[in-house]
């Protein structure tokens, strides 16, 4: 297969990054099509890649004796926080045949029209006959993240993330026109900080939120690749006038922990901030309805939100535009239906949707419905 240059220019910064090595890299402004072809090739190289059938199998393992143990208590054997077993139960039955899937491997039953790709690629099409664009941006689970902290797992050299079943998923979307953002190679090779000014993890230690280092490491993801497309120019506001972003340690409590049995969940959590605030030190003003992007999310979209941290501060910072925005705690079919009640003319002006979604959506059942009917 011949690659254009500029996708060899990005893969060798995707597989550096993963190896750790510091890069530089240089905004170059792509069409829509250069783009799904450079979201295929990275995807394809990352599924090709080997090594990962051990970890597999331990993780195989280990998930069905924690399960099949599985008590009172909300989180499995662990040797860093607390590993939740909805997180557990998930790796375990979205690579594992089925016979609720009719005996299917649920991460690689991309054609079932009640599954989530299905119902993305049709969306993209009703978003394309609009002249709007659509991103898909999972986030990657703790465990594809960091399996070593499931105990019993040991940690894995050059590691790149775990579960090439979502990597297919994404693989089979943008074959089918929906552009990605895969989160996890990235998320994978800077999952540990040494630094005493940042969060030693990506995620909270017994939650499945990330911590603001992970919010901002996929906002920085999600702006370059917005940045990149041939349509988009830099917004008027700028730090130092418009904004001013600060970086301050300050704490997280997990609300839903607040009564956890566990006495480590119930305690907050030392973060770092990289806050965007107003002239007077206020969270800054981010959402415009009339903005021509419109990021829509779960929890993950809104956590840090009062700190002025959360992904859409983050996002504005970097492109200079605030965002429309559609947030609700629990995701899922509800965004879709929120947007669905705006109708075709609530998405007028749009040149982009981003939706943010949990990796665990991608196991429910969906409603195959016209977006806009």
């Amino acid at each position: 297969m011949n690659i254009p240059m500029m996708h060899l220019v990005a893969l060798t910064a995707l597989f550096a990054l993963a190896q750790g090595e510091p890069i530089e890299t240089e905004v170059v402004k792509t069409t829509k099509k250069e783009r799904l072809a450079q979201d295929v090739a990275s995807l394809q190289l990352s599924l090709n890649r080997k090594g990962e059938e051990r970890l597999h199998a331990w993780m195989r393992a280990r998930s069905r004796l924690y399960l099949n143990a599985q008590e009172e208590r909300p989180f499995a054997p662990s040797t860093v926080g607390g590993v939740r077993y909805r997180e557990l139960s998930f790796c375990h039955n979205w690579n594992s045949p089925s016979a609720d899937w009719l005996d299917k491997i649920p991460a690689e039953d991309f054609e079932n029209p009640s599954k989530l790709p299905e119902l993305l690629v049709a969306h993209n099409r009703e978003f394309k006959e609009l002249g709007i664009e659509f991103l898909v941006v999972p986030i990657p689970l703790r465990l594809q993240v960091y399996p070593e902290h499931l105990e019993g797992i040991p940690r894995q050299e050059d590691f790149l993330g775990y579960g090439m079943g979502m990597t297919g998923t994404l693989l089979y979307l943008a074959r089918n026109g929906v552009e990605v953002v895969n989160l996890l190679p990235v998320f994978a090779s800077n999952r540990n900080s040494e630094s005493k000014e940042d969060d030693a993890r990506l995620f909270l230690d017994y939650d499945t939120h990330w911590t603001p280092r992970g919010c901002r490491l996929a906002a920085d993801q999600i702006a370059m690749r917005i940045q990149s497309c041939d349509w988009f120019t830099q917004g008027p506001d700028t730090a130092g006038e418009d904004f001013f972003v600060q970086k301050r340690k300050g704490v997280w409590r997990v609300p839903m922990n607040r009564t956890s049995t566990v006495a480590a969940a119930r305690r907050p959590e030392q973060v770092w901030y990289e806050q965007v605030v107003d002239k007077l030190g206020r969270p800054a003003h981010v959402k415009d309805e009339a903005s021509s992007v419109l990021l829509i999310g779960d929890s993950q979209s809104r956590i840090y939100g009062d700190r002025g941290a959360d992904l859409a501060s983050l996002l504005y910072a970097r492109l200079g535009h605030r965002l429309d925005l559609i947030r609700i705690n629990g995701g899922g079919p509800a965004l879709w239906k929120s947007l669905a009640r705006r109708g075709e003319k609530g998405v007028d002006g749009k040149l982009l949707v981003i939706w943010l979604c949990s990796t665990f959506d991608f196991e429910q059942r969906c409603d195959p419905q016209p977006l806009f009917r």
